[in-house]
């Protein structure tokens, strides 16, 4: 089973909108294949510049470097916008610097046992729980009682192949961005 998959070094690139190119939209779901290129078949134009990125100077690109998010859709060279300006919630994909290293991770925002680095059972269930959707990091930190065997925060690895993250105690923690979007190419050549 690999390791954490964390990393000294992370490549991010600024996004420069440097073009403004309006793609047609079509108006109807497509179920398969692509609507007939018929004028009555198209609604808008869309500007991906607009359409993916919410605040231009915050929002950078990363390229995803191991598989330990591979469940959640993300694989090996895909290009994620990242956004600083976005606080961090529970079940948010984020990028964290953890101890001066990079990863990437789903940000957990309830309780685990230090003792054997596994989440507490009977908090589980409270990852789940509706009212802990739009939980903010700031929100969790705010609840911590500063009892060092339950901590509120842990990064999940969306692959059983890779570890889950549970921070010690004095290890700092950053979180660089928000994932908004993955990029995926889907045609091979």
């Amino acid at each position: 089973m690999p390791s954490h998959d964390l990393n000294a070094e992370l490549a991010l690139r600024p996004v420069q909108a440097l073009t403004y190119y309006q793609i047609p939209v079509a108006q109807e779901l497509i179920p398969a294949g692509f609507p007939s290129p018929a004028e009555d078949h198209i609604e808008d134009v869309l500007d991906l510049n607009e359409h993916l990125i919410r605040n231009k100077s915050a929002t950078f690109v990363g390229r995803v470097g191991s598989l330990s998010m591979r469940d959640a859709g993300f694989d090996v060279g895909d290009e994620i916008l990242i956004d600083r300006s976005i606080e961090a919630r529970h079940k948010d994909v984020v990028i964290a610097m953890i101890d001066n290293k990079f990863t990437m991770k789903r940000l957990m925002l309830c309780e685990y046992d230090t003792k054997t680095d596994e989440v507490n059972p009977d908090s589980l269930h409270d990852c789940d729980r509706p009212e802990n959707a739009g939980k903010s990091l700031s929100d969790a930190l705010q609840e911590f009682h500063g009892e060092v065997s339950q901590q509120p925060i842990w990064f999940k690895a969306e692959n059983p192949d890779f570890k889950n993250i549970y921070p010690e105690p004095g290890q700092i923690i950053v979180i660089i961005g928000v994932v908004t979007y993955n990029i995926k190419k889907v045609i091979n050549r």
